[in-house]
C-alpha cells in the first residue's frame, strides 16, 4: 500500500484531516523504525517523540473536559485509567483497524504489540494536536472511542 493510500485511510479512520501529513505519517512508524516522513534511512525513534506529546494531550483534554464537571477529583484517576492506558489505547487501536497501518518493518516483530499500539495511537494524537490543536484532538479522541463513559 502506498504512504498517500495509508495517510488516507488513517485520516479517514480518525476523522481528521491533517493540514500537514508529515507528523502523521511519523505517527505510525514503530520504535526502532528508520523511515523519515519521505521513506529515507534516518536515525530517529520512531513515533516516541509524538508519542509523549500525545501522552501528554490525551490526558489534558480529558482532564479539561473533567473540570467543568464539578465532580471529586478522585473522578480524573478513574477517567484515565479508563481511557488512557496502554491496554485502552491498544484495544481501541486495533478495534479501528489502525494496527494494519503501523510500520513495524525493522523490528523484528510480525504483528503491531500492545505497546506498540499504545505508542502509535498517543503519537497520532500528538500529531493531530501539532496540526490542528487541541480541539481536533478532542475529535480524534472521539471517532477513536478514547472518551469516558
Amino acid at each position: 500500500m502506498s504512504k498517500a493510500q495509508v495517510l488516507h485511510d488513517v485520516q479517514l479512520t480518525i476523522g481528521y484531516q491533517c493540514i500537514n501529513t508529515d507528523n502523521l505519517w511519523t505517527a505510525l512508524q514503530a520504535d526502532g523504525t528508520k523511515v523519515d516522513s519521505e521513506n529515507k534511512p534516518q536515525p530517529f525513534r520512531g513515533n516516541k517523540r509524538l508519542a509523549v506529546v500525545g501522552d501528554a494531550v490525551l490526558k489534558l483534554a480529558l482532564v479539561e473536559d473533567w473540570y467543568p464537571t464539578g465532580t471529586p477529583e478522585s473522578r480524573v484517576a478513574d477517567i484515565l485509567a479508563e481511557v488512557s492506558t496502554n491496554d485502552q489505547l491498544n484495544l481501541r487501536g486495533k478495534e479501528v483497524g489502525l494496527d494494519q497501518y503501523v510500520y513495524i518493518t525493522n523490528t523484528g516483530q510480525a504483528t503491531v504489540s500492545k505497546r506498540t499500539m499504545a505508542d502509535a495511537m498517543e503519537a497520532i494524537l500528538g500529531a493531530v494536536y501539532l496540526d490542528g490543536g487541541i480541539q481536533a484532538t478532542k475529535t480524534v479522541m472521539k471517532a477513536l472511542g478514547l472518551v469516558p463513559a
